[in-house]
């Protein structure tokens, strides 16, 4: 574990000098299947096709050994029947890996115990699943559209805490739907949850995205009513007590500058720190910018031959000039962060 902690820390500090060889956090969506159907993401309203199998996978992840943390993500990972298989692939191959990270909407509870119970028997350093609810019942049933699937995701949110060696957080999106709903959220978990406050409830905002969220058409973005929503939550947050907080402290601090003037509010670390793997195998900087880079098929599954291109260049100067389409989503803002360590100024 030291030894991977000191590989992390080492490619964190390359990446303040823009001298990382490779990303070391991959985003990787391992399918468009989802069982929500969420009014402000319509992965779901796609129909998957021609995903990397598990030996495509497999693939990747030998000619790709770099990799520290992974963040799955879909659709709804758990719906892969190979899920655990994938994560096996990269823990055997990528020996600096050190954080796993996956959402879920927590409807099948059985299902997403299951998957939890065969990653962490696989022994891996750290595994932390996000659950994803979006307000108090009725709101984030609207939301979701799902009927129960408030009292689904608790239940799967308790089932999740009862296992041993797991982290397990609340992931909460701001909507306009349920922008004032967080004391009322907070009160409906602790029916589950005994004691669940504040802050085990993790904040973020929406964005759009054509080639991920497929929402790019009329999505909600962030507004100025947010802004204060994250000011107040600081506020009544207090200091941070751990490094995670530490850094999500500093992501939510970092939200206001975002909503005020529309651009990233660091020099962004995508296709430095991080890149994003759709479930067809294509490249892109980020979760957000459909700026495809090629797809892993057409360069024998290697990722360098793409990182080190002309056009991955190019993107990274538009990126410094914030001539993307900006965005401040955990994904990526949270590597970001890590790279502007030593041109570090105070959030607005």
């Amino acid at each position: 574990m030291i030894k991977q902690w000191m590989s992390l820390g080492r490619k964190v500090w390359l990446s303040n000098f823009y001298k990382l060889q490779a990303p070391y956090k991959l985003t990787y969506a391992v399918t468009g299947r989802c069982n929500s159907r969420c009014r402000h993401c319509l992965v779901w309203k796609q129909k998957p096709a021609n995903e990397l199998t598990l030996d495509e996978i497999a693939r990747f992840a030998h000619n790709n050994s770099q990799w520290s943390w992974i963040d799955f993500t879909g659709g709804e990972p758990t719906l892969r029947s190979d899920f655990v298989d994938i994560v096996r692939v990269f823990l055997k191959t990528n020996s600096d890996l050190i954080f796993i990270h996956f959402p879920t909407n927590g409807l099948q509870t059985d299902r997403i115990i299951e998957t939890c119970e065969g990653i962490l028997a696989l022994s891996p350093p750290r595994l932390v699943v996000t659950v994803s609810i979006d307000g108090p019942p009725e709101i984030h049933d609207t939301i979701r559209g799902v009927q129960d699937g408030f009292s689904r995701a608790c239940r799967t949110l308790a089932a999740l805490r009862g296992i041993s060696g797991l982290s397990v957080h609340v992931g909460l999106t701001l909507y306009p739907d349920n922008i004032g709903e967080i004391d009322r959220t907070i009160e409906a978990l602790r029916e589950t949850i005994p004691g669940f406050n504040l802050r085990q409830l993790h904040v973020n905002i929406p964005h759009a995205s054509d080639h991920f969220y497929h929402n790019a058409a009329g999505n909600p973005r962030a507004t100025p009513e947010m802004m204060n929503a994250i000011r107040n939550l600081i506020k009544r947050r207090g200091m941070p007590r751990s490094p995670f907080e530490w850094v999500e402290w500093l992501y939510q601090k970092n939200i206001p500058a975002y909503i005020a003037t529309g651009k990233c509010p660091r020099n962004c670390a995508a296709l430095l720190s991080s890149c994003f793997l759709g479930p067809d195998g294509t490249v892109y900087p980020c979760s957000i910018w459909n700026m495809p880079l090629g797809n892993i098929r057409a360069t024998e599954y290697r990722l360098d031959q793409l990182i080190r291109s002309e056009r991955t260049r190019q993107l990274r100067s538009q990126l410094l000039r914030k001539e993307c389409q900006n965005c401040w989503t955990p994904c990526e803002a949270y590597p970001t962060l890590a790279a502007n360590l030593l041109h570090w100024r105070p959030p607005s």
